[in-house]
């Protein structure tokens, strides 16, 4: 593990083996042995003479780059439109993560919802639920099983970005290697957050803004829960604007607004099963995936500029 904390620690397919580092030239990744160490950046060797050149002229040489060969600049379109090439280049992790992580989560809550739990007005035969029970089952369910499938999504997203081909097979290798730290810093995380909500709100806000990569890090890299959630903390120090705007457009559009939408499908249309139930209450919650997907974008944007900040910026700025 890394001693310094600003430095990435390893990602899926990089943890069990010879480290990778992204060419500061083209921003392709490669093991450390097949690249060319100048200073604190590695270069291809075909790239060697134009990097050289690059560096005569002064400009910043980027760490890292992003999927459309755009520098990591922290940049809301950036971010947006390396997201969407993401999910062009590979749509079947998005569809694994949607199909069989979060559909069967909510058809096993609309049943249990519509067999089993006392709502006051429902003729159920053998209620087991009232209605505070059930909503905190439901959370818990949700919270342990829609995580397995963000950790896997996040490692697909992690392989795509690197150039790497799909493997599922090791994706939901690192679903097994990475899920109760993964779990542990998420209920580290919200605990703080509701700590910060029951005192004048605000400073839960400030939490969920500080905090709002720390499923990617504690997904991605080889960490304790306790030092995921110090590394999420970390990489939003200088960028709380850059993460809060981000937040505000990633949570309202793809959050927000489909779960408006829900609440009045459920007091507008007739449903009388509860198969279309859950089916309904799915399709509003696929925009969220798209939630996980630009988080992860962020997650490598903060990384990035973490390590080399952009030129006229200054640590008197900072």
């Amino acid at each position: 593990m890394s001693s310094n904390p600003g430095e990435p620690e390893p990602v899926p397919g990089e943890m069990d083996e010879e480290p990778w580092e992204t060419c500061a030239f083209s921003g392709e990744r490669r093991p450390v042995s097949d690249m060319l160490p100048y200073g604190e950046h590695f270069v291809l060797p075909e790239h060697k003479d134009a990097f050289v050149r690059l560096l005569e002229t002064g400009e910043r040489v980027a760490s890292g780059r992003g999927f459309l060969d755009e520098p990591l600049d922290g940049g809301i379109g950036t971010v947006f439109r390396q997201g969407f090439a993401l999910l062009k280049r590979s749509p079947l992790p998005l569809a694994i993560f949607l199909v069989i992580f979060w559909l069967p989560l909510d058809l096993i809550d609309s049943f249990v919802s519509w067999h089993f739990v006392d709502w006051g007005y429902d003729d159920v035969a053998n209620p087991i639920f009232n209605e505070g029970q059930f909503q905190i089952v439901s959370t818990m369910m949700h919270t342990c099983a829609g995580l397995a499938g963000v950790i896997y999504f996040y490692a697909a997203l992690q392989r795509t970005w690197e150039g790497r081909p799909p493997d599922i097979g090791d994706d939901c290798l690192v679903v097994l290697r990475r899920f109760f730290p993964a779990l542990a810093a998420r209920l580290m995380a919200t605990a703080l957050m509701l700590f910060g909500f029951l005192f004048l709100i605000i400073p839960g806000f400030f939490f969920a803004v500080r905090l709002c990569v720390v499923d990617a890090v504690a997904s991605l890299e080889r960490r304790s829960s306790f030092s995921a959630v110090q590394r999420g903390f970390h990489l939003t120090r200088d960028r709380f604007g850059l993460a809060f705007v981000f937040g505000l457009l990633v949570n309202f559009a793809f959050n927000a607004v489909p779960g408006f939408l829900l609440n009045l499908a459920w007091e507008w249309l007739p449903i009388e099963s509860w198969v279309l139930a859950g089916f309904l209450s799915w399709c509003f919650t696929l925009p969220s995936a798209l939630a996980v997907l630009f988080l992860f974008v962020l997650y490598r944007h903060l990384i990035d500029l973490g390590k080399n900040p952009p030129a006229n910026e200054t640590k008197e700025s900072r």
